[in-house]
């Protein structure tokens, strides 16, 4: 029998025809030869169309051409929170503005919410402050109306613009740290690269809005808000160290320490803030007469 009778014919690429397959598509499995494979992109396992079909490598929030704004922000807040190692390992560093205004407007929609509640109660309060006698001037019911509308106002505007400011503050001042600290372990990302992951991931602060809520119970509501605090903290750390991998190329404990490094910083800090405070307790105990 001829040997070579049995021997299977080389695979060839299934898009351009008559070249030598080198393996598979990681998404569709179908035979890929290096032109159809782009070892710079987001998905470099991909072949064309499938990169084409996943955005190539675009966070959904930044392909304007799959639905509307309210539907981009919930899906790329949903990723984030639910399968953020995933999101940012497939998505490559965008437009600096756009993961700003991500942020901008999951504050906004975080400001509309709690300005509704806390506006309400305000509204609430006064009208029956009004009603009892209890403001100035004995105001009547129409003026008391009136005030409460006034407070609702102010407490919806001052929600929906303090709250987005406070995010990208929050979000400025962790990537600087996290871009510093991926610096000294031999970082090859830019700067932009370390704020745009840090403007997406804010993001899970989108949970605060029922954990505010939940925080009100008595007795264990300051535990609750203290355990979803660290629960931030290791979320940043955790999708930072990725980031560190996917963005600045660091592997191993370098990707770990620049991804805890705003931890570690904020740890540090605390610590130095309570020493400090202690120290000052004691002299000023000291310097107290007998």
């Amino acid at each position: 029998m001829d040997p070579t009778a049995s021997a299977q014919p080389a695979p060839v690429c299934a898009t351009h025809e008559g070249a030598q397959s080198t393996g598979t598509c990681a998404r569709c499995g179908n035979f890929v030869c290096p032109l159809c494979l782009d070892e710079d992109s987001a998905l470099p396992g991909h072949c064309e169309d499938c990169r084409e079909r996943e955005g190539g490598g675009r966070i959904l929030w930044e392909r304007t051409d799959e639905g509307s704004w309210f539907s981009r922000w919930w899906r790329t807040t949903r990723d984030v929170i639910l399968q953020p190692t995933r999101t940012f390992e497939e998505a490559r560093p965008g437009s600096l503005g756009a993961a700003a205004m991500y942020l901008v407007t999951t504050g906004g929609l975080m400001g509309a919410v709690a300005a509704l509640l806390v506006g309400c109660l305000l509204g609430v309060v006064v009208l029956l402050m009004g009603a009892d006698g209890g403001l100035p001037g004995d105001l009547d019911g129409g003026e008391a109306g009136a005030v409460g509308l006034l407070v609702v106002v102010c407490v919806v505007a001052s929600y929906v613009f303090i709250i987005p400011a406070v995010l990208v503050v929050m979000a400025f001042v962790r990537g600087t740290v996290f871009h510093v600290a991926a610096l000294a372990m031999g970082g090859q990302g830019s700067y932009g690269d370390s704020l745009w992951a840090a403007f997406y991931l804010h993001g899970v602060y989108v949970l605060q809005i029922p954990l505010a809520v939940i925080q009100q119970v008595p007795f264990i509501g300051p535990m609750i808000a203290l355990l979803a605090l660290l629960a931030y903290e290791v979320f940043f750390s955790l999708q930072l160290t990725t980031a560190a991998n996917r963005y600045h190329q660091l592997e191993g404990g370098r990707a770990t320490f620049a991804g805890w490094a705003v931890f570690l910083f904020a740890v540090v800090m605390g610590c130095g803030l309570c020493v400090l405070f202690v120290a000052l307790a004691s002299t000023m105990g000291m310097n107290q007469p007998v």
